[in-house]
């Protein structure tokens, strides 16, 4: 999948770009390359429209012109000469409703695999879930879901219950795309006006018969629906899309046309078509031109027939990165028949005590490469010697279509088992014709990713199988780095052009700790490729090195002043920096060249109002919204400029609907709760103050804000020392180093009766920087009440003589010296 990468900012939230996560290493152009081009035999996969078998072959993209960026490529004599620009990133390919007319049995047989139902539209026709009582409950992150049915589509709703019971954050999306053939699991997709796809959170799991949360949302900090379908997701689980050349090149955004592909089709096996169906239909090609414009898996060697599966199949676990693309591949860049390795890199992982016991969903050649039979039938075993990847056998038929599979090798005598299961589900002598050696050999079980499917576990092994493999465990994570290695080290890259992908593989999964060893990956085959040398800058970044980001980023715009990616993080990093006039003419100038990105009008909008040109600020914040309507970072943004304007109302709108999107957000909430306590809507305000202290765990300034509402609201109801202390105490433990929250923890020891405490805590809160008239009222006020008279004296006169000078309204200040003023008037005074 791809990742959002999370780049630190000041103001609200966090400010995300689109990093690519599936990369590509080893450039073919530039210093980084070590090894020759391969030739690729017959070209590209499939765009799958099954919907109609009987409509004319439309053309996808310019017919007879090679993928440049595919590397050479044998093509038919009618192709496009070289000189030609290709229009579409996967030319040659067609409609599959093509092959129907010449392959009509294989077509319809093929049309109830798994594969050729791998993402479709959801209709009346296609419905499988139980409607009754579609709701699900993640109490983990205080979430609730529900799934329905109207006017004849599909809509996904979420909403959060606050501490009073009521509902909050509360939003509704119609599905528009579902992805999985619902065998096993079914998950649901939504897409924004700019094209982007994003996931729903939960999933309809069909083996059980029940609505879970989807893969990958059974923790806390979960991603909800603001996951997106980035093109790695896209390649695997769908036919190529048809999008314009260089759209599916490293650093774009991943926008899909509206009207996609149906399904895995049969160009992503046998490559693009339309060379093979035009010879097909003229008289005078002879057969060996027809069969030679097409790629014909079969008839492949064993390794190339076998990247064919591996290119979507192969995965040693989705825990860390392990597909990392070529440098100078683009993501539909792969065709049938090219070698595997010049466009992916596969890395497996040492992240336990027994690596050989790791099993995942997506483990059918991980598991089976680690079999005996596999491993010595010195490579004649593969996946075809059991699949009929163009047929699904009838279940009636499976167990003895894989026993007559097994016996090919085996004999039936070779089973020492008393009894084993049957077809029927009975048991029966493992002699028996009946009997199914599927059942005990490769067993199904729970793959620890997806916990709430059963999969067929591709190592072949002695049976019977555990029990507890079918037992329903808590998803696997891990937050951890983990050494890695190259699965097939004989084909990839060796020495210090390997280390750069393994390098870069914790940098993927947010392990920024390895930043610098990446670094030095790079410089040790002085890298001059500007993929990897961008995805170092944004990590540079991301660990508070903007001047060495910068520097990178300078290196490559020198290079290609028309690299919008590169454009963008720099003119980010300037506005990190808040060096927002700086970053205007790089952001200008990536808008200038891909105008409809949301991405870019969001970060060249928030420069424009830092820049004090607010009006036009806040229309490209406008656009970028209208574009992508779940931006939670341009909602909060527009929020942040037209509170600044004075435009109150219109500011609370925004906050909420970006916690609406994104209910994790301590910073929204804090604003959100401040401009509803400026309108007088005080029980309001502490609604959302406690609500985002429950979900925003890791943020200690909105629990200071509470515990300050607390001791300072000015509605008596809603004071609560107490809890305020509780707050404050637990916001210190999460930053240590904040001398403004000790100052905030010592007047909550002051108003719950620990005035030595507030004292002690008071001074090293001053000495850490925090407001010094704020400390000394604090610590004035303790001295008073320890009947320290003339030391509190002192202290709030010095107190007053530096608050005099400022003409500057702080709560804390004030709250203070009330407190102060309060603890040294005369007994009989504060009696009265």
């Amino acid at each position: 999948m791809g990742t959002r990468v999370a780049l630190q900012c000041q103001g609200f939230g966090q400010q995300r770009f689109w990093v690519p996560t599936i990369i590509v290493l080893i450039s073919t152009t530039t210093a980084c390359r070590r090894q020759p081009e391969s030739t690729s035999p017959n070209g590209p996969t499939t765009t799958g429209d099954r919907a109609n078998a009987s409509k004319s072959p439309s053309v996808i993209g310019n017919p007879a012109v090679v993928n440049q960026s595919a590397g050479p490529a044998t093509t038919s004599a009618a192709s496009t000469p070289p000189s030609s620009k290709p229009t579409s990133a996967i030319p040659g390919y067609i409609s599959d409703t093509a092959c129907a007319e010449c392959h009509r049995e294989l077509y319809d047989a093929y049309a109830h695999v798994g594969m050729a139902r791998s993402f479709y539209r959801p209709s009346p026709d296609n419905i499988i879930e139980n409607w009754r009582d579609a709701r699900v409950v993640h109490a983990e992150s205080n979430r609730h879901y529900e799934m329905s049915l109207r006017d004849g589509g599909m809509f996904f709703k979420r909403w959060q219950i606050d501490a009073d019971g009521r509902r909050l954050n509360e939003i509704e999306r119609k599905v528009d795309w579902i992805v999985g053939s619902g065998n096993h699991v079914r998950t649901y997709l939504y897409q924004t006006e700019s094209g982007e796809i994003f996931q729903l959170p939960v999933c309809w799991y069909t083996q059980d018969g029940k609505w879970a949360m989807a893969p990958g949302y059974e923790r806390r900090d979960q991603q909800d629906f603001m996951r997106p379908i980035s093109r790695d997701c896209m390649f695997c689980h769908n036919a190529y899309p048809d999008v314009p050349h260089g759209a599916d090149a490293f650093g774009k955004l991943p926008v899909y046309p509206r009207e996609l592909p149906q399904g895995i089709g049969c160009q992503r096996c046998h490559g693009p078509g339309q060379d093979h169906v035009r010879l097909a239909g003229q008289t005078d090609s002879t057969l060996g031109q027809v069969r030679g414009a097409i790629v014909n898996p079969s008839k492949l060697d064993a390794q190339r027939r076998d990247d064919v599966c591996y290119q979507c199949h192969l995965q040693p676990t989705v825990l860390h990165t392990s597909l990392v693309r070529r440098f100078g591949r683009n993501d539909f860049s792969y065709r049938p028949g090219q070698p595997l390795e010049d466009y992916l890199l596969v890395l497996d992982y040492d992240d336990g005590p027994d690596k050989s016991a790791r099993f995942e969903i997506n483990h059918h050649p991980y598991r089976l490469r680690q079999s005996r039979c596999y491993v010595e039938s010195d490579g004649r075993m593969n996946c075809l010697t059991c699949h009929d990847p163009h047929r699904k056998p009838p279940p009636e038929r499976r167990a003895a279509h894989y026993r007559a599979k097994c016996l090919t090798c085996h004999q039936a005598d070779d089973c020492k088992a008393d009894s084993t299961p049957a077809a029927n589900g009975a048991t029966t002598s493992a002699h028996d014709a009946s009997a199914d050696c599927v059942s005990c050999h490769m067993p199904s079980r729970r793959p620890r990713d997806v916990v709430h499917a059963t999969m067929t576990d591709h190592l072949i092994q002695r049976g019977p199988p555990d029990p507890a493999w079918l037992v329903i465990t808590k998803e696997a994570h891990s937050d951890s780095p983990a050494p890695s290695s190259l699965y097939f080290p004989e084909r990839g890259p060796v020495g210090p052009s390997a280390n750069i992908y393994r390098a870069m593989a914790p940098v993927l999964d947010d392990q920024l700790s390895a930043t610098i060893d990446f670094y030095q990956a790079i410089k040790a085959v002085d890298c001059t490729d500007p993929t990897p040398n961008l995805l170092l800058a944004s990590a540079l970044w991301r660990i508070g090195r903007l001047d060495n980001a910068a520097a990178t980023l300078a290196t490559i715009i020198q290079k290609d002043m028309d690299n919008v990616f590169a454009l963008l993080q720099m003119g980010i990093t300037h506005s990190e920096a808040r060096r927002f006039e700086s970053a205007l003419p790089y952001l200008e100038r990536a808008f200038e060249r891909d105008p409809e990105s949301p991405e870019i009008r969001y970060h060249l909008g928030r420069a424009l109002a830092g820049d004090g040109k607010a009006d036009r600020g806040i229309e490209l914040l406008r656009s970028a919204i209208a574009r992508r309507d779940n931006y939670v970072e341009a909602h909060t943004e527009l929020g942040n400029v037209l509170a600044r304007q004075g435009r109150i109302d219109d500011a609370i709108a925004q906050f909420r609907t970006a916690l609406a999107n994104d209910p994790r957000v301590g910073t929204l909430y804090r604003n959100l709760g401040l401009l509803l306590r400026q309108k007088g809507q005080l029980h309001e305000a502490v609604r959302v103050f406690r609500h985002g202290v429950s979900m925003a765990l890791d943020d200690p300034y909105l629990s200071a804000t509470l515990a300050m509402e607390y001791m300072t609201s000015t509605d008596a109801t809603l004071r609560n020392d107490v809890e305020a202390y509780t707050l404050i105490q637990n916001a210190v433990r999460t930053r240590p180093d904040d001398p403004g929250l000790f100052a905030v923890l010592a007047l909550a020891m002051l108003r719950n009766g620990k005035f030595n405490e507030a004292i002690d805590t008071s001074m090293k809160s001053r000495q850490g920087g925090a407001d010094m008239p704020a400390c000394l009222f604090i610590a004035a006020a303790a001295q008073a009440r320890l009947g320290q008279t003339s030391e509190a004296q002192e202290s709030f006169r010095i107190a007053t003589q530096l608050a005099n000078r400022e003409n500057t309204t702080d709560p804390l200040r004030e709250a203070a010296r009330i407190d102060a003023d309060a603890a040294l008037r005369p007994a009989d005074t504060n009696d009265r």
